[in-house]
């Protein structure tokens, strides 16, 4: 497909303050220009979104080798954060959820057999929050 979908849940909080929870799946490697489209999806709902308080959660599709990926992210790293990456060192736990060594469907769906981070939880929030 040309685009993929995702799905917004907005929660309020008290009466002056709510989340949006938005579950996404961006593109997969075996997309035609996959990093181009994850970087446009993300960089489309950063702006979009600038204004609320939100969480993306779900299937991001990139690992943390990934470099235009992780270049976007760096860019708004004030405003967004990966949950894992301020709970953890990933050197000493990467928190690989597509782990082919383990896992018998990353092992056959998998062409580079390598550990990746695929799923994110990246929260955005105001000093409402």
């Amino acid at each position: 497909t040309k685009t993929k979908e995702l799905i917004i849940a907005r929660f309020d909080l008290n009466t002056k303050t709510t989340i949006d929870l938005v579950n996404l799946h961006l593109h997969s490697d075996r997309s035609r220009n996959s990093s181009e489209k994850r970087c446009q999806t993300l960089e489309n709902l950063f702006k979009k979104m600038k204004i609320n308080n939100y969480m993306l959660i779900g299937d991001f599709n990139f690992g943390d080798c990934h470099v235009k990926e992780q270049n976007l992210l760096a860019t708004y790293e004030d405003e967004i954060h990966d949950l894992w990456k301020d709970i953890y060192d990933l050197d000493e736990n990467p928190g690989f959820t597509f782990d082919p060594s383990t896992n018998i469907c990353a092992r056959i769906t998998s062409e580079s057999q390598i550990n990746r981070r695929l799923d994110r939880y990246l929260i955005h929030t105001l000093d409402n929050l």
